[in-house]
């Protein structure tokens, strides 16, 4: 989620905010041209708030001017009327690079350059409309099965411009952050660039409603939402009253030839906070350092999770290979002092299922092995989400979490 904070020079005029603009329990802002009082939906509150800025009541905000013409007038109450009721002809938007983009609707034809963006595009059910993706919907095919003949356009880190610009999408897809170069390279063509960090827990929400709003999908994204925030909320409750000394410290592993783990500015540190862990490794300088095993045994954490790339597998076949990745991190040197392995708390966890649109299973999974009595069922919910937003069959007797935190 991308957070918006906002400065105001005088106490006075932050008073005033808080009493003319509507509270949101929200833990983030929907930033589309049109959310006139900034909260989480589009919806007759905005007309109202716009009304009442073009009477001179209300404070004017940034996101209130609906059409992006430079001014609040009784034309942005018509653009925020026709996005409520699904009639706009085109929408504008401040996607995860921070561009204000506009983008004409309806959008028939995507590219996705990630599997993160694809997902999302799945969850708000406009799957048919996608005509290129990368490799990696073919690698994690058991995700995408009707992606399977779709054009390949490559990732997001080295798109195929000729082929991209060949399929003349709508919009192309793609991270937040490698905006700069398909920006240059498509500004002639006509294509609209949207960059969406959906692989961020900070971002995931707020990304799969702008999909919806850009796609005319919102009541199913929104639907989403709801139904992730219910657990989002379950596992927030838990953990609400917890001082930093009632938390359980984490060390998280990932990497194969070195042994790296996350730090601050990294999604893996973002998925442990929101999950009620304290990473050891979030005050180090770097979001991905590598650590030396003596400085792991000099922190002792409570929580050892191994989060284990699988490649083009959804999960392990049986607990053998993750019951090895465990027991190996048991018996290396000096580890048999530290409180995760004297109080058999190591984990291997799947990386795959932490990230985007199904990282509400990866967050509960975590949440549960840093507190085994929370109130959930990881794989129901997981379940959940395959069937009613992935349209596909949850995989029996596949592992992704050894050993069973409630074990």
């Amino acid at each position: 989620m991308k957070k918006s904070t906002f400065i105001w020079p005088l106490i006075l005029t932050a008073l005033l905010m808080l009493a003319i603009i509507p509270g949101s329990a929200s833990d983030y802002t929907l930033e589309i041209y049109g959310n006139a009082n900034m909260d989480n939906t589009i919806d007759e509150k905005d007309v109202a708030y716009a009304e009442g800025i073009i009477a001179g009541t209300n404070q004017e905000t940034k996101l209130a001017d609906a059409n992006y013409d430079g001014k609040i007038d009784k034309d942005d109450i018509s653009q925020i009327k026709s996005i409520i009721s699904g009639e706009d002809e085109e929408i504008t938007i401040i996607d995860d690079a921070n561009r204000t983009v506009t983008i004409n609707k309806p959008v028939q034809s995507i590219v996705t350059l990630s599997t993160h963006h694809t997902e999302g595009v799945v969850v708000v059910g406009a799957i048919d409309r996608i005509v290129g993706v990368s490799p990696y919907e073919k690698t994690y095919g058991y995700y995408f099965p009707e992606l399977a003949d779709e054009t390949v356009v490559g990732l997001y880190t080295s798109p195929d411009y000729e082929k991209i610009i060949e399929l003349h999408p709508d919009i192309v897809i793609t991270m937040g952050r490698k905006v700069g170069a398909d920006e240059e390279k498509l500004k002639s063509t006509g294509i609209t660039l949207v960059g969406l960090d959906i692989t961020s827990p900070y971002f995931v929400k707020s990304d799969v409603l702008k999909l919806g709003y850009i796609l005319g999908q919102k009541d199913r994204a929104n639907e989403y939402i709801e139904w992730r925030e219910k657990y989002e909320d379950k596992i927030k409750d838990h953990i609400a009253n917890l001082s930093v000394e009632e938390k359980p410290k984490v060390f998280i592993e990932w990497g194969t030839t070195k042994k790296m783990t996350f730090g601050e500015g990294s999604v893996g540190d973002d998925l442990c906070i929101i999950s009620g862990g304290e990473n050891i490794a979030h005050d180090l300088s770097n979001p991905w350092p590598e650590v030396d095993p003596e400085w792991v045994i000099e922190q002792d954490p409570d929580i050892i999770l191994s989060s284990v790339s699988l490649d083009d597998q959804w999960g392990w076949n049986s607990t053998n290979e993750p019951q090895d990745i465990t027991n190996e991190i048991i018996n290396r040197p000096g580890m048999s002092d530290i409180s995760a392995v004297k109080n058999g708390r190591v984990y291997a966890v799947n990386h795959n299922i932490a990230w985007g649109a199904d990282s509400m299973f990866g967050q509960a999974c975590w949440a549960k092995c840093f507190y085994p009595d929370l109130d959930i069922d990881p794989s129901e919910i997981y379940r959940e989400y395959l069937e009613r937003y992935m349209g596909i069959a949850y995989p029996e007797n596949i592992v992704f979490v050894y050993p069973k935190p409630d074990s």
